[in-house]
């Protein structure tokens, strides 16, 4: 175990044609913190392409390239040349504030047992405006799986903990040494890698400091239309199922942190395929495409599941309202999967 004043950090970013401009400021926060390694995984566009050059006589800066591969494959290579004691993933559209992650930083040097770090973290606009701050009153407590960053009496909604991504985490190293994103899956790869890491771990800190910004970027992957979402997240789905069952757990089992995070997907799926503003299909093909998604096998088993938790009368109206595909919104259906969240973790 290094000495706690001789901890490095590695910041491993994927880069495809992100605006030269966004990565220009994600790096603002990251330069002089620590090693910081670029992967352009096939960029196209001639500025990024420019700017991406011009960072090899960086200080600090290493800039790998490959041909196109996807998120998955560029981070895996930034884990096999990362040189730190510690990993931080970042997206390449993000925001990083220095001094709070020097803040961030003595945390970790004054715990070398704890194998991984999840911080609250904020999200701000596409113009780096804020839309929603996370919590920064220094708390930190102890969990033992990320699953628990639900359950926990310590960590209420307004902790802002997202057990579902990598970024807003700092990794011991060492404890990767054999945990790799999966390549053959588009679709919710950092919730399968903090899972399939969460089986091997026994010690996560949780700390109030929101040292990383989301940037809500209507151009990025996660947040344009896709009509072929559902078919991306079924391989996922059969993916998470070969990692439970290999673990000796069920989709969704006793616990209900799966079906928690199925109703973080939904959402997701349905806003994304169905009640995405590029969507011009009739209200009643949205209807039918949502009942579709809704009554294939992982979301159909998480609502299930919810059937076997003690409701009231109308929040049996809501799930029966879900169910048949009665949502004209994807406001209406965060609003919705707020209220369900509500319900499992109340």
């Amino acid at each position: 175990m290094q000495e706690p004043s001789e901890i490095t950090f590695s910041f491993i970013i994927p880069v495809y044609n992100t605006p030269a401009e966004l990565l220009r400021e994600c790096l603002e926060g990251i330069c002089g913190a620590g090693e910081v390694i670029l992967i352009d995984d096939g960029s196209t566009d001639r500025a990024v392409l420019e700017y991406l050059s011009a960072q090899r006589d960086r200080r600090g800066v290493r800039l790998l390239r490959q041909e196109n591969q996807g998120v998955s494959a560029a981070r895996n290579a930034g884990i096999e040349a990362a040189q730190g004691d510690y990993i931080v993933f970042a997206d390449a559209d993000d925001l990083i504030d220095r001094a709070l992650f020097q803040e961030a930083a003595e945390f970790v040097k004054q715990d070398p047992e704890t194998e991984v770090f999840c911080f609250t973290y904020q999200t701000v606009d596409g113009k780096g405006k804020l839309r929603e701050r996370g919590k920064a009153t220094r708390e930190a407590f102890h969990i033992s799986s990320f699953a628990e960053l639900k359950h926990s009496e310590r960590a209420d909604r307004s902790w802002h903990l997202n057990g579902g991504v990598v970024w807003a985490k700092i990794y011991r190293k060492d404890v990767l040494s054999d945990v790799r994103f999966e390549t053959d899956v588009c679709f919710a790869e950092d919730g399968l890698f903090n899972f399939v890491l969460g089986q091997r771990i026994a010690k996560i800190c949780c700390i109030a400091l929101p040292w990383y910004s989301y940037r809500i970027n209507a151009l990025s992957v996660g947040h344009r239309y896709d009509p072929h979402v559902q078919d991306k997240f079924a391989r996922t789905y059969a993916k998470m199922k070969e990692i439970y069952t290999a673990a000796g757990l069920s989709l969704p089992e006793t616990d209900l942190y799966p079906t928690a995070i199925f109703c973080y997907y939904l959402e997701y799926t349905l806003s994304i395929a169905v009640y995405h503003p590029q969507n011009k299909m009739s209200r009643r093909e949205k209807q039918q495409l949502a009942l579709g998604i809704l009554r294939s096998e992982p979301f159909a088993e998480a609502l299930a599941a919810l059937d076997e938790c003690r409701l009231s009368k109308p929040q049996r109206m809501m799930l029966s309202r879900l169910k048949k595909g009665r949502i004209k919104s994807a406001r209406r259906l965060f609003l919705l999967k707020q209220k369900i969240l509500k319900i499992l973790y109340r």
